[in-house]
């Protein structure tokens, strides 16, 4: 996701936590505490590039204001041909 315009008050992405496996266990760094063991926000600034596994459920909260926020997301595949 790369942000490319943001209002004052533009809402946050939210990831969430699907599951409690051991796959999740290497997110660590967004879930260490348990005020974040359920989700962790990320709060849009412009230019802000984020890059995540697509498995991880997320969504963004409300817009705030009457401007736009501008996003763009994309999918990609990364193949090791070695």
């Amino acid at each position: 996701m790369y942000y490319i315009k943001i209002p004052k008050d533009p809402g946050l992405l939210v990831f969430r936590r699907n599951d409690q496996t051991v796959e999740m266990q290497a997110y660590d760094e967004f879930f260490k505490t348990t005020d974040s063991f359920n989700k962790f926000e990320v709060e849009p600034k412009k230019q802000l590039f984020i890059l995540f596994p697509s498995h991880l459920q997320h969504y963004v909260t409300i817009n705030n204001t009457n401007e736009d926020r501008i996003s763009l997301s994309c999918n990609i595949k990364l193949i090791n041909n070695g």
